[in-house]
C-alpha cells in the first residue's frame, strides 16, 4: 500500500513539472467610469494591448512590448475626455473605444508554486522510499 502512494506520489510530482503553461489572458480591461486603473504585470512576458471595435469579432492588437513585475499596465481618463494607456514607464493617448491589456508568458516561465509542489513531493518520496526500505530490512531480519 505504502508502494502504491510512493509511486502515485513520484508520478504526480513529475506531472506537475515546473513550467506554467500560461496563455493569453486579460490583465486590465479600460472601463472609462474608473479616472485610473493600474495593475502589476503577474508574470515575465509580451504584454500586448488590445482593441475592440463595435460589430467586430476580433480584437485589434495596437502594441506590444515585453514586461516584467513589478511593471504595470493599464489606463487612465483625464480631465479633457483623452484616454491614456500605461506599460512601463510608457503613457499614450488612446482614441475613445475599449481596450484590453492581455500578457502571454516567456516561453521558460516557470511558475514558483508548482517548483515548490516539484521539490516537496520528491523530497517526501525519497524520505518515504527510506523509510520502506529501512522497515523491508528490520522485518527480513537484516537480510535484503
Amino acid at each position: 500500500m505504502l508502494r502504491r502512494i510512493v509511486v502515485t506520489l513520484l508520478i504526480a510530482s513529475f506531472l506537475v513539472g515546473c513550467r506554467s503553461t500560461v496563455e493569453r489572458n486579460a490583465i486590465i480591461t479600460y472601463d472609462r467610469d474608473v479616472a485610473l486603473q493600474l495593475s502589476e504585470v503577474p508574470f515575465e512576458g509580451q504584454y500586448t494591448l488590445y482593441r475592440k471595435r463595435p460589430g467586430e469579432e476580433e480584437a485589434m492588437a495596437i502594441h506590444a512590448l515585453n514586461l516584467a513585475p513589478p511593471a504595470r499596465v493599464g489606463f487612465s481618463n483625464a480631465a479633457d475626455g483623452s484616454v491614456y494607456a500605461h506599460a512601463g514607464e510608457l503613457k499614450f493617448v488612446l482614441p475613445s473605444g475599449s481596450y484590453e491589456w492581455k500578457g502571454t508568458a516567456e516561453e521558460m516561465h516557470f511558475d514558483a508554486a508548482k517548483t515548490a509542489i516539484l521539490v516537496t513531493s520528491i523530497v517526501v518520496g525519497v524520505i518515504v522510499i527510506l523509510l520502506i526500505i529501512n522497515h523491508d530490512i528490520e522485518e527480513s531480519g537484516g537480510v535484503v
